[in-house]
């Protein structure tokens, strides 16, 4: 039989990285659960995503892996993983690695980040115990810490503890449950904030910093359809702490550390991949502020400071304010321990951040801002700007 990785988000920004690292590090085949009408329709759209990251990340060399190597297995997190058996009996399954998840987080959307982020990981914890794999490497994330600020080890936390959004809460049920369901070895990876790669500065997916970028650059855009160029004059007011550090990491640090780990012998449950290195709130906010014509913002700690145009770009980043004030200070003791892990993090020095942003500004100024969800947001700001200025 042949050697191969099981693996959910191969579509998407870490899963598609980890297949392409786990391409280049192993012989192994690739298989893909994937969404699609039928096994041609899932295939197609595998090669795609896997092709387009391989581009962004300068590895056109891993394309011809990627034909030869990575098989959709069609399936949705939200059914039970079907047991494709002329699949099941050609290969061995080494191990399943669990990267997709819904990355929503408001309360109206808590249903359906429950049905993805915890049900669809028992679902792949069941699967995993049918095909007696001898590993699963969960991929959840550095923020189930919390509201907890200081030193955050890698640790497991109980089932209340207090988090910022329902997104981090799903993800400590998903990590309990596989702590007391999963019969294989267990790996819990926790990235931190992923970005571009460290040296293309690309990255497939446009959430985290990218989403605020995005964020900011509506709210601007329906101020100026009814106020005209004022945020080119006045400064709005945000709640956050200039000098607290932010978590950035590569996505090609995640991969290379998300793999070095998941194909050690290693015996610990929990691992950081995270950087040793923070980057000031102040170098992605005012910088994303100034690359947009913006002026930089005013920092506050009291949210009665505010006028009615500062509480409604309040309203708008909710997502992002909790991540925007406070120290956490990831301990890495046991992914450092792994030998091949990248010893230290990545440098994010001011100029390096820039390069980032200015990366996607640049994106922006080509691609637009034409998707549906962002027209969809545009039009949702129409009355909360409206109602601000009247």
């Amino acid at each position: 039989m042949k050697n191969a990785y099981f693996i959910t988000g191969a579509t998407g920004f870490v899963g598609g990285a980890i297949v392409l690292k786990l391409l280049e590090e192993t012989e192994a085949y690739i298989l893909c659960l994937v969404r699609g009408d039928n096994q041609a329709d899932s295939q197609k759209r595998l090669m795609k995503s896997l092709v387009n990251a391989a581009i962004a990340y300068d590895q056109p060399e891993l394309e011809a892996a990627i034909d030869a190597r990575c098989i959709a297995y069609t399936g949705d997190l939200t059914a039970e993983i079907p047991l494709i058996e002329e699949i099941l009996s050609e290969f061995n399954i080494l191990s399943v690695w669990h990267s997709a998840a819904s990355l929503k987080f408001s309360e109206r959307d808590k249903e359906f980040i429950h049905d993805i982020n915890v049900h669809g990981t028992q679902r792949i914890c069941r699967f995993t115990n049918t095909i007696q794999a001898q590993k699963l490497i969960y991929v959840s994330t550095a923020y189930v810490s919390g509201k907890k600020q200081g030193v955050i080890k890698e640790e497991l936390y109980p089932l209340d503890h207090p988090t910022s959004n329902y997104y981090e809460t799903s993800k400590i049920i998903a990590e309990n449950f596989l702590v007391n369901n999963c019969k294989s070895k267990l790996m819990i990876l926790r990235p931190s904030i992923v970005i571009g790669h460290s040296r293309t500065l690309a990255p497939t997916s446009f959430s985290g910093l990218y989403g605020f970028f995005i964020d900011v650059s509506l709210f601007k855009r329906k101020v100026e359809k009814v106020l005209g160029s004022l945020l080119a004059f006045r400064s709005l007011k945000m709640i956050s702490n200039p000098e607290d550090p932010l978590n950035f990491i590569p996505i090609d640090y995640v991969a290379s550390a998300a793999v070095c780990i998941g194909l050690s012998n290693n015996t610990n449950l929990v691992y950081h991949l995270t950087n040793d290195f923070g980057c000031k709130v102040d170098y992605v906010v005012r910088n994303t502020f100034t690359m947009q014509q913006l002026r930089a913002p005013q920092y506050v700690n009291d949210s009665s400071l505010f006028t009615s145009l500062d509480k409604t770009l309040d309203e708008h980043l909710e997502f992002y304010t909790s991540y925007l004030s406070g120290v956490k200070l990831f301990d890495r003791s046991h992914a450092g321990a792994v030998e091949g892990v990248y010893p230290d993090g990545f440098k994010l020095d001011e100029e390096t951040i820039v390069s980032f942003i200015d990366w996607y500004a640049q994106y922006n100024s080509i691609a637009g801002l034409k998707t549906r969800i962002q027209i969809k947001a545009l039009h949702k700001m129409d009355t909360e700007v409206n109602k601000a200025v009247e």
